[in-house]
C-alpha cells in the first residue's frame, strides 16, 4: 500500500464519512482529478508545506500527519489521538519538529 493512499486513510479516520472527498480537496486546494489520484495511491505523498496544510485542514496536530506520511498505519497514528494510553506513549517518543529550517525536538506533540 502506498503512503498517499494511508494518508487518504486517515483522512477518512478523522474525518469520517460525513464529509465529501470534493470538499476535502477543496478545503485541502487541491483539484478532484489530483485528489483522486491521491486517495487510489497514485500520486506522491505531499511536500512539507502541503501536509502542514492538511493538518490544520483536519485540525489536528502535524506530527500525526507527518508520523503517517512517513509510512507509519493510519490506524495506529489515529489511535495516538483517540486512546490515552496511546497518547502519552507518544508524548514520551522523541518527536521532530521543522521549524526555521532546523529540526528540533518537539516540546509536547500533542499539545495537551
Amino acid at each position: 500500500m502506498s503512503r498517499s493512499h494511508d494518508l487518504y486513510r486517515f483522512i477518512r479516520l478523522v474525518t469520517g464519512n460525513k464529509v465529501s472527498d470534493s470538499a476535502i480537496a477543496d478545503k485541502w486546494n487541491m483539484n478532484n482529478k489530483n485528489f483522486s489520484e491521491f486517495k487510489h495511491g497514485r500520486y506522491p505523498v505531499p511536500r512539507f508545506e502541503r501536509l502542514v496544510s492538511l493538518a490544520k485542514v483536519l485540525k489536528v496536530d502535524d506530527h500525526l500527519v507527518y508520523e503517517v506520511a512517513k509510512g507509519n498505519p493510519a490506524e495506529r497514528v489515529y489511535k495516538m489521538i483517540t486512546n490515552p494510553a496511546d497518547r502519552k506513549k507518544f508524548n514520551k517518543k522523541i518527536i521532530v519538529r521543522y521549524t526555521t529550517g532546523k529540526l528540533v525536538p518537539a516540546k509536547n506533540p500533542l499539545n495537551v
